[in-house]
């Protein structure tokens, strides 16, 4: 399932993303660690202290994410959720009890590309992590490292393949908007400028 079905399946066009409706749209099961702990029969402590921040788990064909609802806040949150979903998605929980750190790797890229994706960041014409961070509800570490991959993608001059196009048209609306405040925002600040300079 590439990022575009993803993004199709559940309705999604604009940005932050939401990975736990996603999930729900996916048919991937959410809960709690004292959900998951009564679920398999375990002490709620040791999920917290063997998965300090979540876990996938696929039982009886069904795939689930569970959530430290305690962990580092909404941000760090969502982008746990969008890795764990990663896992799920990418076929990563088929007949194995361990993840490979290649998978782990995979889950994260995935996890990123899916909370931020590079080709709606390039078309909205982001400029600073700050404004990554604030569009897209991750942390300023990780809106660092999609602003540096924006920045390679730029000097590589890649050019947006099908799937990105496919990604570009589902989130089109949202992207003109962007780009209107911006514009409007720069207007704004220009005028106000003049106004300075002419007093």
């Amino acid at each position: 399932m590439t990022l575009s079905d993803i993004y199709e399946k559940a309705g999604v066009c604009r940005l932050p993303v939401d990975p736990v409706a996603i999930a729900a749209a996916l048919g991937i099961k959410v809960v709690n660690y004292k959900t998951a702990a009564s679920f398999f029969g375990v002490n709620v402590h040791k999920l917290y202290m063997q998965f300090p921040l979540g876990f996938c788990f696929k039982c009886s064909g069904i795939l689930g994410i569970a959530l430290n609802e305690n962990s580092c806040g909404d941000r760090r949150r969502r982008f746990t959720a969008a890795h764990e979903l990663s896992h799920c998605v990418l076929g990563h929980l088929d007949g194995k009890d361990a993840l490979s750190q290649s998978e782990e790797r995979n889950a994260d890229c995935f996890a990123a590309e899916l909370l931020a994706p590079l080709v709606v960041l390039n078309a909205c014409g982001v400029n600073s992590s700050e404004e990554i961070a604030r569009m897209c509800g991750i942390s300023r570490a990780a809106a660092d490292i999609r602003l540096m991959r924006l920045a390679e993608r730029e000097r590589c001059g890649l050019c947006a393949n099908e799937e990105e196009r496919r990604i570009a048209e589902r989130f089109c609306a949202f992207i003109a908007a962007a780009n209107s405040r911006k514009a409007l925002s720069a207007y704004t600040n220009s005028r106000s400028m003049y106004r300075r300079n002419s007093t």
